[in-house]
């Protein structure tokens, strides 16, 4: 139950930033809080579950059982390095029992349709699948009360129709949810519709210029496509082909996870592809040209590098491309257009969901590139009708747009790519039963370690003390050969076992032009015996530590700390945290510097763009630790809000107890390590 009565927000200056508004919602209903975009849904979704920031203050009363919150920033919610650990990791910090467990996992899994997916790391997972994920997460746990703030706003059509049903049979059962979005009247699966006040636009769009129709002589290249792949366990984007003509505008349609931002990642720089062509008016060429290209990003943090919108606007006007589809006159235009006229002065990164949003396609739009690429741009926009007003004069005078949406509004005359993969099979929608409860029961199918993850650790430091010890550099290398072997049934595909053998060779040849260089240094005769050994323990240095992380993983190592050395588990939580934190961001850091990139490189200047990219790591420095600390913030309140560090203890989904071949295996290790002292 959530019983809201006057509640309002203000700062510190006594400013109210958000009026007072009321609300009831009893267990079983679900409501939906609609408003605009800047009417002030996050803040009012934050404040009921305690998560705003200390430098606002909540006026009024909030009375509400057990709260979860999800957001719209999917990236922000992932706390651990697997689909399934991420959906249990609630229900463990509130002590469910292990069983329990494992069920709801399978069945938030199956409604959110995640299942195939539950051994993958969430940070290969595209956007809509990953706030799939942030609702199963959350669902699994059922919470007395839910509040969610535009969960669905990146998730693919079928996805959206699953996420509503669901969340109707969750409501259903019990529970009590608050869903912020925007509409107009009230769906069919939601009790209560209640509307707040808009505030005040901006967006000048009825008196905007009439935007130039001037085709200039320099088109856009035709840019082909032949037979491209990237990625390889998982593939993110397999055999596509396609021809991209100057003077139209593309809209690219598919499921979440078919491939839509990989694709627009190519084209930009940000990824390479294993495999295929790309074609520029015929001609063969391993990337785009410098300058003829700008992306505005699915989380447009990624695209800001600079202190004020002021600055960020006036700097991508003054690097636009002259020659351009657009003339200075419309591009002077766009800021207003998009209502960002009255935060010139603020940080981009303090600005609302939506404005952010208006101000990453804005960016994109001021660089004046022959090909401008849009990803999800009207996910918590409301601009749409002037974005596809500026889309189709781009496109008129020769441009090309490539915008992936799941929007069929948007740009009904543009030409539709639909990437949906011909050889996956559509998954029929998972009925739910009248009571939503898991169908299937019985042992989870996950992997679990043959051994216990610590003594997989002892064994690995065992290991290493065995080649320092052993005089015999070949039983050295025969050690860890064997190592290498062991590995082999764990492997995924022959490309990483030929990977470890090529590494393992590369580091025994580094050790042993160690052992070189001191010989060189020492002035003695080349000690032939003494350099291979040392080869011989570079060699098993390596092939023991790929076959201790190939039997294990980071979360069961922590998992088996706490439960069998007593390590607490909020420390091993930290721990996880850290390592999805250290993930994600270098996910963006190819993100960000290519954001970076695309604002600075300039068509036909070689030389600049040379020095730009030997400078790109300063550029990006700034925006990628601005990311980290705002990453860690909000992770802080994804943990808080799913109970971490609540009890003393939790639960564990799986246990990892001592059995007789953690014994035999340490005791094998040890008697070997004797006998290479003893020799």
């Amino acid at each position: 139950m959530l019983s809201v009565e006057n509640l309002a927000i203000s700062t510190d200056d006594g400013q109210t930033i958000a009026n007072p508004i009321s609300l009831h919602v009893e267990g079983g209903q679900l409501c939906v809080l609609s408003g605009g975009h800047g009417s002030g849904k996050t803040l009012y979704a934050k404040a009921i579950c305690g998560l705003l920031s200390s430098a606002l203050h909540i006026h009024g009363q909030i009375r509400c059982d057990d709260v979860i919150y999800v957001g719209e920033d999917a990236d922000s919610q992932i706390v651990t390095l697997s689909v399934v650990d991420e959906t249990a990791s609630s229900l463990e910090y509130m002590r469910t029992a292990p069983a329990e467990v494992i069920q709801r996992c399978r069945w938030a899994l199956q409604m959110m349709g995640l299942e195939g997916l539950k051994l993958r790391n969430p940070w290969t997972l595209s956007g809509g699948q990953r706030q799939r994920l942030a609702l199963a997460s959350a669902i699994a746990r059922r919470p007395s009360t839910l509040v969610l703030d535009n969960p669905c706003v990146n998730i693919d059509k079928a996805g959206r129709k699953r996420a509503y049903r669901f969340l109707r049979a969750v409501a259903d059962e019990g529970t009590a949810i608050v869903l912020c979005e925007s509409r107009v009247n009230k769906p069919e699966w939601a009790d209560t519709l209640i509307h707040l006040p808009q505030q005040q636009s901006t967006a000048d769009s009825e008196n905007a210029v009439f935007f130039d129709c001037d085709p200039h002589d320099r088109k856009a290249p035709t840019i082909s496509l032949r037979n491209i792949t990237c990625g390889n366990n998982p593939v993110r984007l397999e055999s596509f082909s396609y021809d991209f003509q100057p003077g139209n505008i593309y809209t690219l349609t598919g499921p979440n996870g078919c491939g839509k931002t990989t694709l627009m990642a190519i084209l930009a720089g940000a990824l390479t592809p294993s495999g295929g062509n790309i074609l520029i008016n015929g001609r063969r060429v391993r990337r785009l040209p410098d300058g003829a290209v700008d992306w505005a990003q699915q989380n447009p943090e990624r695209q800001f590098i600079l202190n004020s919108v002021e600055e960020e606007i006036h700097s991508a006007f003054n690097a636009r491309d002259a020659c351009g589809p657009l003339s200075e006159r419309n591009l002077a235009d766009i800021p207003r257009m998009f209502g960002l006229t009255d935060s010139l002065a603020q940080s981009p990164y303090s600005l609302t969901g939506s404005k952010k949003r208006a101000l990453g396609i804005a960016l994109c739009l001021l660089s004046n590139r022959p090909l401008i690429l849009l990803d999800e741009p009207t996910a918590n926009f409301d601009q749409t009708r002037m974005l596809g007003k500026v889309l189709r004069a781009h496109a008129r005078n020769g441009g090309t747009v490539i915008v992936s949406s799941h929007d069929e509004e948007l740009l009904p005359d543009s030409i539709v790519v639909d990437m949906t993969p011909r050889s996956t099979s559509i998954q029929q929608e998972t009925e739910l039963d009248a009571h939503c409860r898991p169908r299937s029961r019985g042992r989870d199918p996950e992997n679990t370690p043959l051994l216990n993850p610590i003594t997989i650790i002892g064994a690995l430091i065992g290991l290493i003390l065995f080649g320092v010890a052993a005089p015999d550099a070949s039983l050295v290398a025969g050690v860890g050969a064997g190592c290498l072997l062991m590995a082999l049934p764990i492997h995924r595909s022959w490309r990483t076992f030929l990977f470890h053998i090529i590494a393992t060779a590369c580091a025994g040849l580094v050790f042993s032009l160690m052992a070189l260089r001191g010989s060189w240094y020492s002035g003695t005769t080349f000690d032939v015996p003494h350099i291979v050994r040392h080869g011989a323990l570079g060699a098993i240095i390596l092939a023991s530590s790929l076959w201790a992380g190939s039997m294990t993983q980071v979360g069961q190592l922590l998992d088996a700390l706490a439960q069998r050395l007593h390590v607490p588990y909020t420390l091993c939580g930290v721990t996880l945290s850290g390592v999805s934190i250290a993930q994600y961001l270098r996910l963006n850091r190819a993100y960000i510097a290519c954001g970076v990139k695309l604002r600075r490189v300039k068509m036909g200047r070689s030389f600049h763009n040379i020095v730009t990219r030997i400078m790109l790591p300063i550029h990006y420095a700034f925006p990628l630790f601005v990311e980290s600390i705002r990453y860690s913030k909000r992770l802080n309140d994804t943990l808080v809000s799913r109970g971490f560090g609540r009890f003393q203890t939790k639960t564990y989904r799986h246990n990892y107890p001592w059995r007789l071949r953690d014994l035999l295996v340490t005791s094998f290790i040890c008697i070997a390590i004797i006998l290479a002292v003893w020799m």
